[in-house]
């Protein structure tokens, strides 16, 4: 399935914003960690978005993370941004390309309902 695909089946099941847990590789005590994937967890699924460095994209899935070797887990869910969208639903998901054809982000506009003006926007 199309990262298109994960984004509509996410967008209609998700419900509210639960917790968010990082991925993060790390690259020793002379290196600078970094996010290798994000797990998104709704009360109705799951999603995780992993970094392709061969291929400068992002890959959105539906399901729990999958920790790569090397890299070490880490909640989020009580941090920027995404504190602010906790108990909050996904009104609209994008998948941004840059202008190089590559797929490579996401932005998620969180909000109480749909009627609602205060969003908040995490990309």
């Amino acid at each position: 399935m199309s990262n298109y695909d994960h984004m509509g089946m996410l967008h209609d099941t998700a419900g509210n914003l639960v917790a968010v847990r990082y991925s993060i590789y790390d690259a020793g005590p002379d290196g600078q960690d970094w996010i290798d994937a994000v797990e998104i967890r709704f009360e109705g699924a799951t999603a995780s978005v992993y970094a392709e460095p061969d291929f400068d994209t992002i890959r959105l899935e539906l399901g729990a993370l999958t920790v790569h070797e090397g890299c070490y887990v880490m909640s989020a869910t009580m941090v920027e941004p995404w504190v602010a969208a906790v108990g909050r639903s996904p009104t609209w998901i994008w998948l941004l390309t840059n202008q190089q054809g590559y797929e490579d982000g996401l932005r998620f506009e969180f909000s109480m309902s749909q009627q609602q003006e205060e969003l908040n926007i995490i990309t």
